[in-house]
């Protein structure tokens, strides 16, 4: 569907599934009485985002009409004017400042698939697939999935969850 900054800021949604619909050996069942998935059922997905350099849109803008996650990230690379460049800081940070920028905005994953590490290999798979020509890769760590009562999403809980995002590490 077209967008305002379809040249600008390109959005990628990968689906997770278990095993290939029709694959006889995904349609087993587990051993001791446990149920698989319908093979080629989706068990999560990704979202990613490329932002382009030099389309002439303002970059800044292209980000920030989409969600104030993404124009977060954007703000801690961009240049002040948006249009142009990369910031002093994140030219510093990175090797070779030219090119797109890849942003890992969300993994989400099924709660029976969840704890398992899947996650992280998921989103580095992705990555390697859909990073060539850009010169860094962007995500902003946090929560993106909250309990089903937000009311218990304390302070602690965020701390907590915060924790366990920085043990995974780079």
């Amino acid at each position: 569907m077209p967008y305002d900054y379809e040249e600008t800021l390109e959005p990628w949604h990968v689906a997770v599934t278990y095993g290939t619909a029709g694959d006889e050996e995904w349609e087993d069942e587990e051993e001791g009485g446990g149920h698989a998935p319908a093979a080629g059922s989706e068990i999560g997905h990704l979202i990613l985002w490329r932002l382009r350099d030099y389309t002439g849109d303002n970059r800044w803008e292209a980000a920030d009409a989409e969600s104030g996650d993404l124009e977060v990230i954007i703000s801690a690379v961009l240049g002040r004017s948006g249009r142009t460049g990369y910031s002093a800081a994140f030219e510093k940070a990175v090797t070779h400042p030219v090119g797109d920028l890849l942003i890992l905005d969300r993994v989400s994953l099924d709660k029976a698939w969840r704890g398992f590490g899947l996650g992280p290999a998921l989103a580095v798979e992705a990555i390697r697939r859909l990073s060539g020509g850009c010169c860094a890769v962007a995500v902003l760590p946090g929560m993106g999935e909250y309990p089903e009562d937000c009311d218990h999403v304390t302070e602690a809980y965020r701390l907590q969850a915060k924790k366990r995002i920085a043990a995974r590490g780079p």
